[in-house]
């Protein structure tokens, strides 16, 4: 499995949500921003992102007020941060996308509980990126509750955030990617682990 397939998992669970491109193009450049990541606050920040544009139910303007709601702004920090990587040019070939849609069940079954495989890899006593994501997660609940924008925000996706905290939660990337030990001091991405 490398980065690419990795991607395309969560760009054809996408396509299960969504029939928004636009959509789907800002949700696979932000994940791949978050893969690329070297430092765990950077990590931090693209994912805390992701999560308030994914899960807030509204954006823009905050009612009663001229200042922009936390999603309207970690939306455009997330356009900003996949800018310069286009986010026009990230569009799938449809040929690509028509063969790995022939592959779904294979793909799922990464994310599936009952898989013998992936039960075996996170057999592990201790799991920081469980941590990790549950203290980013706190921060957006307390985001998501006290902010009410004044327009519909068209990127709410909470079942694209269940998505992504099963596969971080779960650490089950770490050896399909040849990791073999978590380590916060060399930082690497848990869906890279």
């Amino acid at each position: 499995m490398d980065v690419a397939h990795f991607i395309k998992l969560y760009v054809n669970f996408l396509s299960d949500l969504t029939k928004s491109k636009k959509v789907k193009v800002f949700y696979k450049a932000a994940i791949g921003q978050l893969i690329l990541c070297q430092t765990i606050e950077r990590a931090t920040t693209i994912l805390k992102a992701i999560l308030i544009v994914a899960s807030c139910e509204t954006d823009g303007l905050l009612i009663n007020t001229n200042e922009y709601s936390s999603c309207e702004t970690q939306k455009q920090f997330l356009k900003n941060i996949v800018q310069p990587h286009g986010l026009e040019e990230a569009l799938f070939d449809e040929e690509v996308t028509e063969k790995w849609e022939s592959m779904r069940p294979t793909n799922e079954s990464i994310f599936d509980d009952t898989n013998e495989e992936s039960e075996n890899l996170t057999d592990k006593p201790i799991n920081c990126w469980s941590d990790w994501f549950e203290d980013v997660e706190k921060e957006v609940e307390m985001v998501k509750t006290t902010e009410i924008g004044i327009h519909d925000n068209p990127f709410n996706l909470p079942e694209f955030c269940a998505r992504l905290k099963k596969g971080i939660k779960t650490s089950r990337y770490g050896l399909v990617f040849g990791y073999k030990n978590l380590d916060l001091v060399k930082f690497r991405l848990p869906v890279l682990q």
